[in-house]
């Protein structure tokens, strides 16, 4: 019987997700001591961010309160869609290198940023959660140049 020893390849892809993702959970467990929010643009900014309300709308959709979830934040219903691609792409390496994958992907991001533009124009600074946060690093420091 032949044995053949095959020693496991070193998955650089593996080793860098997990590198850049300690260090995002890092940033934003800094950012959260220093100001006491977890979204590290309304931390700094003072503004909201495209994702502004969506633990709100998990929430609500978790409690069957689907109006109120889509009122926190309407992409909540998009983020199946989202997860079951990145599955997808990870189990079936085939899906990341078709032309329809990258165009889907480019379509969630413009539905993103559409939806970001029509809730800052409707909504901001007057309904939660697209409220601006006065308490953020970029305000503390401009308050104290006398900017503001």
């Amino acid at each position: 019987m032949v044995r053949i020893n095959k020693k496991p390849k070193f998955n650089f892809l593996n080793y860098q997700s997990l590198t850049i993702i300690t260090t995002l959970v890092i940033i934003i467990i800094m950012i959260y001591i220093l100001t006491g929010r977890n979204c590290i643009i309304q931390a700094v900014t003072g503004m909201p961010c495209p994702a502004c309300g969506i633990t709100r709308a998990f929430t609500s959709l978790l409690q069957l309160n689907f109006w109120d979830a889509m009122m926190y934040n309407p992409l909540i219903l998009l983020l199946p869609v989202v997860g079951l691609a990145l599955i997808l792409s990870e189990t079936h390496k085939f899906i990341t290198r078709s032309v329809s994958f990258n165009i889907a992907i480019i379509i969630m991001i413009a539905l993103v940023f559409g939806v970001y533009i029509y809730r800052m124009i409707i909504y901001f600074p007057h309904t939660t959660p697209m409220v601006y946060w006065e308490r953020s690093l970029l305000g503390v420091i401009l308050r104290a140049a006398g900017a503001i």
